[in-house]
């Protein structure tokens, strides 16, 4: 999110879980309020699209963790 390198998918994530603006900016430092505010904004209206995105990326996430679990397992797992 801006230049804070926080991605959207934790902003959101930590909105829907019902923290407030405010305690989004104390978890993650480095976004601003303003920031926070602004994908919020925007999340709100547009909810079905943001969520098929997240849900994109949270598929590709796997996709990859699945690829590195079959070259490399003891990667994946010694977390």
């Amino acid at each position: 999110m801006g230049n804070s390198r926080v991605l959207l998918e934790l902003v959101i994530r930590a909105f829907q879980d019902g923290a407030s603006p405010e305690s989004i900016v104390q978890r993650y430092s480095t976004v601003s309020l303003s920031d926070v505010y602004s994908a919020i904004g925007y999340y709100i209206p547009h909810q079905e699209s943001v969520e098929a995105y997240l849900n994109y990326r949270e598929q590709l996430a796997d996709s990859v963790r699945q690829r590195l679990s079959s070259i490399q397992p003891d990667i994946i797992h010694s977390r």
